[in-house]
Order: C-alpha cells, then structure tokens, then sequence
C-alpha cells in the first residue's frame, strides 16, 4: 500500500474500507501478512477491530 492514497483508484479504496475481506493463505506470523493486514486496518474506515 502506498502512503499517497491518490494512487489507489477510488473504487479500490471503497472497497477497502467498506467490504469484508478475507485473507487466505497467508499465516498470521507471516511479516508480508502483518504488514498488508496493518496498512489495511489503517486506512480511512478501518475500526481496527480484529474480531
């Protein structure tokens, strides 16, 4: 994820924050899962629930 949202398309960003996403294949110890799973939650819409 990029630290300048205007180069994620507005499509992609809504559905980001406004969809249930489910992540398969990755393991929870897993650094790239971690860091992807944080930028996600921090986005505009995210309540940073894990549950």
């Amino acid at each position: 994820m990029t630290s300048d949202p205007r180069l994620i398309p507005e499509e992609i960003r809504a559905a980001l924050v406004e969809t249930a996403m489910l992540f398969l294949g990755f393991r929870m110890d897993d650094w790239n899962f971690r860091v992807l799973f944080r930028s996600v939650i921090s986005k505009e819409g995210g309540d940073g629930s894990q549950g």
